[in-house]
C-alpha cells in the first residue's frame, strides 16, 4: 500500500502519540510503503526545530530515521489546487506516486476529500481501512 503522509502526522505521531503513531509503527513494521520528498522532509525538520526545539542530534536521528523508512520521490507533476499553497507539495507526491491514500490531518487538505483518485483521509480514517486490509 502507498501512503502519502502530511508533515502534520509526522509531527503529531513523533512527538504526541496517537493515532498518528500508530501509523509511523505500521511503517517502522513494513506494513505500510511511506512516500515523501526532499521539500516535505526539510518542512518537517525544520517544524521540529523551530516550533518545538528539538535537539540537533535529535533532529539528525529523526532524519535518519525518515530516510531509513520512507522512499524519497521527485514529483515532476506540479500542483496548485490546495487553499494553502504549501499543502501543494504533498499533492504532487501522492500523486507522483499514485498513492493509495494521503493522510493528514489538515483542513485545508481534508476538504478536498481525494485528489485524482487518491482519498485524502485522517488518521483514524486511515487506520480503520488498514485494518480492513
Amino acid at each position: 500500500m502507498k501512503v502519502v503522509l502530511d508533515t502534520n502526522i509526522i509531527v503529531s505521531g513523533l512527538l504526541f502519540g496517537g493515532k498518528p503513531l500508530q501509523i509511523l509503527e505500521g511503517v517502522v513494521d513494513g506494513k505500510i510503503e511511506v512516500y515523501t520528498s526532499e521539500v516535505l522532509m526539510d518542512e518537517c525538520l525544520r517544524i521540529l526545530e523551530m516550533k518545538f526545539g528539538l535537539s540537533r542530534d535529535r533532529l539528525t536521528e529523526t532524519e535518519e530515521s525518515l530516510r531509513e523508512n520512507f522512499k524519497i520521490v521527485r514529483p515532476q507533476t506540479t500542483v496548485k489546487i490546495a487553499r494553502d499553497t504549501d499543502d501543494d507539495a504533498v499533492l504532487a507526491v501522492a500523486l507522483e506516486v499514485g498513492a493509495d491514500f494521503l493522510v493528514s490531518g489538515d483542513n485545508d487538505l481534508l476538504v478536498l476529500k481525494h485528489i485524482a483518485n487518491i482519498p485524502i483521509v485522517d488518521p483514524g480514517q486511515f487506520l480503520s481501512q488498514l485494518t480492513q486490509r
